[in-house]
């Protein structure tokens, strides 16, 4: 589906070429690491994959894809008029709405909607996250919806900044209240923790960079790059003291910590190269314990199907030049949201929180869903500051001349 209306989008920037020249505009530094990133990823693709070269390939021509179109759609939206604009937004607002009652309704009434479709579908369906047995459906969990719950938390800062935009006070102010009333109880309700994580870091770091966002941004940098240089031997360090024995921690947060050990073992193979995107599939394929019951933790230290960290895949994937890359890519997104007006900079730093929260406990790296949603907040926020620019544009156009 996401990949669908990047499809859609792709149509509408050639269209915009053809009409629009003037829309590409010079890269910029975060752009051209972006593209020696890609090509990082396609040499990678070609020589060190661990698993076959095609699955590779198309996750780095993925990535590339989505970059040149968050860049240029970026570029477009700053030569769309404001009426355009809000046309667009609407079209926003609706999407993460419905999405939001859409969760909270399935959480509360046992996935009603969903199971009435999968019932509905009359040829056999085989999941990991469900099973259909004599027409009815059954172990359908709310683990089903960790996905869908992650990416609406990673996009809902910069919704939550166009919906400040709004003009209109009342309607504003309903728009703004009924996508914090539905994003705490969508994510609460859920059995995704990283999605609760990432809720509360990113709105700690909201309120921090309101009123410390100086503070903010340093200390997001610092972590972030502390992040990929501390996280082997931090994962080693939790494991020798037995972090992982610790009843308090709830069973998917231990089953990690056994996971992250055998990932940063493998890692010190191979620390330079790294072993190619998505290498952690074929050292699952290749372990017997991975057969297990998925709704069963065995605790022993063993690969499984990511290592469910972006900062430790990284490593594990890329070696030491992805993992140069992603920092790199990382602290000029911050700088860029560094220089930011006041209006926009809370909530992009919010959205950074909360996307590398997902990422470092929920999900493989390289899924498209993922990527996607990041791109997107990317393209929610471009558009905010393309509609507080011409908000400037129309106020200095009314202001009289004194």
């Amino acid at each position: 589906m996401i990949l669908g209306l990047y499809i859609i989008l792709a149509g509408l920037i050639i269209l915009n070429l053809i009409l629009k020249k003037s829309i590409i505009n010079k890269p910029s530094a975060l752009l051209s690491v972006f593209l020696f990133f890609i090509c990082y990823l396609t040499i990678y693709a070609f020589l060190f994959s661990d698993l076959d070269a095609v699955s590779s390939m198309s996750k780095a021509l993925f990535v590339g894809i989505i970059t040149m179109t968050t860049y240029l759609t970026g570029n477009i939206f700053a030569v769309t008029s404001e009426l355009q604009l809000w046309r667009f937004v609407r079209g926003v607002f609706i999407g993460i709405l419905f999405g939001l009652i859409f969760l909270v309704f399935e959480f509360l009434f046992d996935a009603l909607l969903t199971r009435a479709v999968i019932k509905a579908i009359s040829y056999p369906i085989n999941s990991a996250a469900f099973t259909v047995l004599n027409g009815t459906v059954t172990n359908l969990s709310k683990d089903y919806f960790n996905n869908q719950i992650c990416a609406l938390n990673i996009v809902f800062w910069p919704t939550f900044l166009l919906a400040t935009l709004r003009p209109g006070g009342k309607a504003r102010n309903i728009l703004i209240a009924a996508l914090i009333i539905l994003i705490l109880p969508a994510t609460l309700l859920s059995s995704s923790e990283s999605a609760k994580l990432a809720l509360l870091v990113g709105s700690l770091t909201y309120v921090a960079a309101l009123y410390y966002p100086n503070l903010t941004y340093q200390l997001t940098s610092l972590i972030w790059t502390a992040a990929f240089l501390l996280v082997i031997p931090l994962t080693l360090l939790a494991y020798e003291h037995k972090l992982q024995d610790r009843t308090w921690l709830f069973d998917s947060a231990r089953d990690r910590i056994y996971i992250w050990k055998y990932t940063a073992t493998k890692i010190g193979e191979h620390p330079l190269k790294g072993f190619g995107i998505r290498s952690s599939r074929k050292f699952a394929n290749e372990d017997k314990l991975t057969g297990r019951n998925k709704r069963q933790v065995i605790y022993y230290p063993r690969p499984d199907w990511h290592p469910h960290n972006l900062f430790l895949q990284t490593w594990l994937d890329l070696g030491v030049g992805g993992v140069g890359l992603l920092i790199a890519i990382g602290l000029l997104l911050l700088r860029r949201i560094k220089h930011m007006a006041p209006r926009p900079r809370p909530c992009a730093l919010a959205t950074f929180t909360t996307a590398a929260s997902v990422s470092a406990f929920g999900y493989d790296m390289w899924q498209s869903w993922l990527i996607a949603g990041y791109a997107w907040a990317i393209i929610f926020l471009l558009i905010s500051i393309a509609q507080i620019d011409k908000m400037k544009m129309n106020e200095r156009k009314i202001k009289p001349q004194g």
